[in-house]
């Protein structure tokens, strides 16, 4: 990724703070630059909040653009799992 931008991800990814995450993430889903996310603080996710990473994920496809990681924790990665994301949020 010659043109990337990296944006680290809250400790709780949750329905309580999808709003702000939306905000962070807003910026970056309408150009064609990729994204590098770090999740590497992540303590809880729930539905709402892998939704919101899915629905950034699929904005940035349709620019052009691709979703990476530089980091993920544990509790990223099982939340994604057990919901059947993590491929979808290219976590393998």
């Amino acid at each position: 990724m010659g043109n990337s931008t990296s944006v680290d991800l809250p400790e709780n990814l949750t329905i309580a703070t999808v709003e702000a995450l939306h905000e962070q993430l807003d910026p970056h889903a309408v150009g064609s630059q990729d994204v590098v996310l770090n999740g590497a603080s992540v303590e809880r996710a729930d539905t709402a909040g892998l939704q919101t990473l899915y629905a950034f994920h699929q904005a940035l496809k349709a620019h052009n653009a691709e979703m990476s990681w530089s980091a993920t924790s544990p509790a990223l990665i099982d939340a994604a799992e057990n919901l059947g994301l993590k491929e979808h949020l290219a976590l393998d």
